[in-house]
């Protein structure tokens, strides 16, 4: 019986001892709890995100440099006001063809204006007593037909930084034509906003090889800008195609020839640049002499003299000035006597 008592002492020792044991366990687990809670909150405040973070955010997602985002964003210090169209001027650096202000496009911007006025404010500079147009040629003009002040951000800008506005405006829209953009960096380097071919790479990102082409267009006689009519539908091939072809002088003799026959017919911009390529040179103007070429301050021919079949031949350029054309005349018989 004595053996019996002790055991169950020691059972009833072991029970409390067990109880004991799982109270210091759950009192264990329950601090770990708490511990490991606690961090929780504050990895939840440092991941808050300041909105000055969520700005830039979206910053870097855009394709645009941050000249672009700036040029199309106003800052916070940069306010928005409506300025009379008159004392706005466009820029010495304007590089939209004229006729893009008067296409369906324009005339579309016009219409939108007119319904839902004017979303996207211009950027202009201070210029004397007046302003001028760092970007937004279309808008102003839109905004000065339909007779209504334009929104703008006024802001001093150097000559490099305008033109470097400009660019990045217009490439986010990608609505220049190449002849337009040719000009446009030709004009650069007669201004001497840049001095080379070089740094307009540099500074726009834009390939060398690019920017050359471009700008070998506008290089074309005046004549074949004229028959073209609408440079915005020149291609970048083609142009510099025909600029090496009349690299020869019987060659541009002969294109000037084809522009001719072509003066009065109704044919796609297309149709005549192919026309142009095709030109060849006839084989009779090898029999004929050149004796003399008369040239304008451009070096274009205007007018030729050449001995056919034995007998001096004047020819002057299509669309010459009559007027001057007499008075070539009037004087070649006193220079025989």
């Amino acid at each position: 019986m004595a053996n019996i008592g002790a055991i169950e002492s020691l059972l009833s020792g072991n029970l409390d001892l067990n109880k004991e044991i799982e109270r210091d366990k759950r009192e264990r687990k329950s601090k770990q709890v708490t511990k490991k809670a606690a961090p929780k909150k504050k990895i939840l405040v440092k991941k808050k995100v300041p909105s000055s973070a969520k700005v830039k955010v979206v910053s870097e997602k855009s394709n645009l440099s941050s000249t672009a985002i700036k040029a199309n964003l106003p800052t916070s210090d940069q306010q928005i006001v409506e300025l009379p169209t008159d004392k706005v001027r466009p820029s010495k650096f304007a590089n939209r063809s004229e006729l893009s202000l008067q296409d369906a496009n324009f005339v579309d911007l016009m219409e939108r204006i007119k319904n839902h006025k004017q979303e996207t404010p211009i950027k202009v500079r201070p210029s004397g007593d007046s302003y001028e147009i760092v970007y937004g040629h279309s808008r102003h003009r839109a905004c000065q037909l339909l007779g209504i002040p334009v929104k703008a951000i006024v802001e001093a800008v150097t000559d490099k930084e305008l033109v470097l506005l400009m660019f990045e405006e217009n490439y986010a829209r990608r609505d220049l034509s190449p002849f337009e953009e040719g000009l446009m960096y030709q004009h650069w380097l007669d201004q001497g906003v840049f001095d080379s071919q070089v740094e307009i790479s540099k500074a726009t990102g834009q390939a060398k090889g690019a920017i050359s082409k471009r700008v070998s267009m506008t290089k074309l006689p005046v004549e074949i800008i004229e028959f073209i009519g609408d440079t915005r539908e020149l291609k970048i091939k083609p142009s510099n195609d025909l600029l090496q072809k009349i690299g020869d002088k019987a060659m541009l003799t002969a294109v000037l020839d084809t522009i001719e026959s072509y003066a009065h017919t109704n044919h796609t911009i297309e149709q005549k640049v192919s026309a142009l390529l095709r030109t060849k040179t006839k084989k009779k103007a090898a029999s004929k002499t050149l004796m003399a070429e008369l040239k304008d301050i451009n070096k274009v021919t205007y007018a030729a003299c050449r001995i056919e079949k034995g007998a001096p031949i004047i020819r002057f350029r299509k669309g010459f000035d009559q007027d001057k054309v007499r008075e070539i005349f009037e004087k070649i018989p006193g220079i025989l006597e």
